[in-house]
């Protein structure tokens, strides 16, 4: 029984991202090229973004703002 959900769940998870593989092929965007992002980073990335042809010049790009980065813990 357990055995049969995952199966299901992997097989939705597998429809998932191709789905997003679809959207972000017809966005026009190559992010998947890069090393390390698949098709949830890139789809996140081009959320988060929205139009990239509203900044002027990479360097408005690159000043955008991200998450802060969190200091190391320490243990």
């Amino acid at each position: 029984m357990l055995v049969l959900g995952i199966e299901r769940l992997d097989a939705k998870l597998k429809a998932v991202k191709a789905g997003l593989k679809a959207a972000i092929a017809a966005s026009g965007s190559h992010l998947m090229d890069i090393h390390g992002i698949g098709p949830a980073g890139a789809a996140r990335i081009l959320a988060d973004v929205g139009d990239v042809a509203r900044f002027p010049n990479r360097a408005h790009f690159a000043s955008w703002p991200a998450p802060p980065v969190l200091p190391a813990r320490r243990r």
